[in-house]
């Protein structure tokens, strides 16, 4: 099992790829990933692609921290070891994976971008005559 996180900064969240191996699966054929991110829905769970040696799935996530657990063909349910914390469930007497999609770098890069977009909105464009001027000093 593992999460991959990568901060996308042009859309200020997370690509987050979660990976079950075979073994955890046995014999199942659906694997769907629920959570607060889908409301613990099952139609609104997606199912994890099979590929080479498990299933994954890549969910684009804004920055914070979500309950998740795996869902088995509609009734076996398990965790996953890379989560980065588990919380009791009194709900379900179990407790869940945890992750937390938070870090420095994401702090950083929606703070220049923000800081990018307000100088952008800032700057003017050229008056006619120094378009002119400029475009006679480049043919010279």
């Amino acid at each position: 099992m593992s999460i991959e996180k990568t901060f996308v900064a042009s859309k200020s969240r997370f690509k987050v790829t979660f990976k079950v191996d075979q073994e955890f699966v046995g014999n199942g054929k659906q694997i769907q990933i629920l959570g607060d991110f889908n409301h613990w829905d099952s139609n609104a769970a997606p199912s994890l692609k099979k590929g080479r040696g498990g299933y994954t799935s890549t969910l684009e996530l804004e920055a914070g921290k979500y309950a998740f657990r795996y869902l088995i063909d509609g009734n076996r349910w398990i965790n996953d070891a890379a989560a980065d914390a588990y919380e009791f469930n009194s709900f379900a007497n179990d407790s869940n994976g945890i992750i937390i999609l938070e870090n420095e770098e994401s702090e950083k890069s929606v703070k220049k971008t923000a800081a990018v977009k307000a100088v952008s909105k800032t700057v003017k464009p050229a008056s006619p005559e120094a378009t002119k001027n400029a475009k006679a000093k480049k043919g010279k």
